[in-house]
């Protein structure tokens, strides 16, 4: 029977899991800004969360090497905490303990958010939208067979000197 404190700290427990979490997946997703093939990041990452975290395997099952690594990872302090705190006998220490060590991970991810969110920003750009709300609408982009801009389709190929120009692409100077 988990004592209310158990339950206090589950609470805050599953909520810090939940924004470690979230805040981790973001910075993972900023990866695939730089490279095409950020799939194996992400299975590596998925991999070890699963094994040091207890949701595979409980980590009091593991050698004593993977319990030690998963208390220096996030992976420990987003499942096999919250679950700890509530169905274990731990002590008020090692709850308050277990808090503080989320109340960090909470942060080294916070702090790991702008600079996975800058760089990919400046680095990123699109093309083919308005640069201004100013700029008026072009006309209906004409189907490969029309003869001029806003005739209904034909069989003949499409009469691009009628058409206006595409528009320019937009940049932005980064923020």
């Amino acid at each position: 029977d988990p004592r209310p404190l158990e339950v206090v700290v589950f609470l805050v427990a599953i909520w810090g899991a939940y924004v470690i979490r979230s805040l981790n997946h973001f910075v993972l997703g900023m990866v695939t800004i730089w490279t095409t093939r950020a799939g194996a990041i992400f299975q590596v990452w998925f991999l070890s969360e699963l094994l040091l975290s207890g949701r595979l395997v409980p980590l009091t099952l593991m050698p004593h090497w993977a319990q030690a690594l998963s208390s220096w990872l996030p992976f420990k302090w987003t499942f096999y905490f919250p679950i700890e705190a509530l169905v274990g006998n731990m002590s008020t220490a090692r709850l308050i303990g277990g808090l503080g060590l989320q109340v960090l991970w909470t942060a080294i991810a916070a702090a790991l958010v702008p600079g996975s969110w800058r760089p990919p920003v400046r680095h990123y750009s699109a093309v083919g939208h308005r640069c201004t709300p100013s700029t008026p609408p072009l006309p209906p982009c004409p189907s490969p067979f029309s003869t001029r801009c806003g005739t209904p389709p034909t069989s003949s190929p499409r009469d691009s000197s009628r058409c206006p120009p595409p528009p320019a692409p937009c940049h932005s100077p980064p923020p």
